[in-house]
């Protein structure tokens, strides 16, 4: 795009100065957890337990609909138990990004908390569907790619914070604006700062091709995320979203076999999902 403030959110970026969004190191710790084959729950346990606001994070999305909750998990262990050492990893990863969605600015700083009640959702969303549809094949992979899809929004709202700050006398840039130029580059930055926290590629290739006009019928994983994120913006829960942007026919969906009736408890879980991430 050929937009003077895409330009110059470019520009900004390829200088090396842009303030690039930090994946937290208890995610790194998490995602080494995830690789270990004779990680146990403790360590899980151990890892939730060094902090506090993860923990009750951790507790809140345990006790969510979104994973079938009956009787109250009151413990990190109870947690961790019901939902399993890789999917308590997963979400220590979502959870703790939530503090790289913050910004200097008031009304960027809003932009981000609606991108991250997105992000959150979206993981916990696709991590629901691929486990309702029985994707074995994707499943492992459905959580972290619902949480990282948009993640280029993230970084480009960063940049343009930093814009704000940095030319002389501060500039406001219309939301018009800011949401043309985050959605025009989010894809190929996204991507970037994949790359720069040296995230595997199946994450990338999400980041870089879930906008794209065709999806191939094998393609599940990505399938999966394009349902997922159009059942968010069909009940409000993104960056910009509309009622209309659910409007279109859901090949997607349908092409994983997801019927109304899944679409509609997806709906219901989304809307729990974007509550535990508030």
């Amino acid at each position: 795009m050929d937009d003077p403030l895409a330009e110059l959110a470019r520009r900004h970026i390829d200088s090396g100065r842009a303030r690039i969004p930090v994946f937290p190191g208890v995610a790194l710790k998490a995602q080494r957890l995830l690789a270990d084959p004779d990680a146990e729950l403790e360590d899980v346990e151990e890892l939730v337990a060094s902090d506090p606001a993860l923990a009750a994070a951790l507790l809140r999305a345990a006790n969510s609909a979104a994973f079938g909750a009956r009787e109250p998990a009151s413990t990190i262990r109870e947690a961790a138990v019901r939902l399993g050492i890789r999917r308590t990893g997963q979400l220590v990863i979502v959870f703790s990004q939530h503090r790289s969605y913050e910004m200097r600015d008031g009304r960027l700083r809003a932009m981000a908390e609606t991108l991250w009640r997105h992000a959150a959702a979206s993981a916990l969303g696709a991590d629901w569907l691929a486990r309702r549809l029985s994707l074995a094949s994707v499943e492992s992979h459905a959580m972290l790619a619902g949480l990282l899809h948009d993640v280029g929004k993230l970084f480009m709202l960063n940049v343009i914070d930093d814009l704000g700050e940095k030319q002389a006398g501060g500039v406001r840039f219309s939301d018009e604006l800011v949401l043309a130029v985050v959605d025009g580059l989010h894809c190929e930055q996204g991507e970037r700062l994949l790359e720069s926290w040296s995230i595997p590629e199946v994450y990338r290739d999400v980041v870089r091709r879930h906008h794209d006009a065709r999806v191939e019928a094998d393609d599940r994983l990505l399938l999966l995320l394009r349902t997922v994120d159009r059942a968010c913006h069909r009940v409000h829960v993104g960056l910009g979203a509309s009622e209309a942007d659910g409007d279109r026919v859901d090949a997607e969906a349908e092409a994983l076999g997801a019927t109304d009736v899944v679409l509609a408890e997806l709906e219901i879980r989304l809307e729990d999902a974007a509550r535990v991430a508030a």
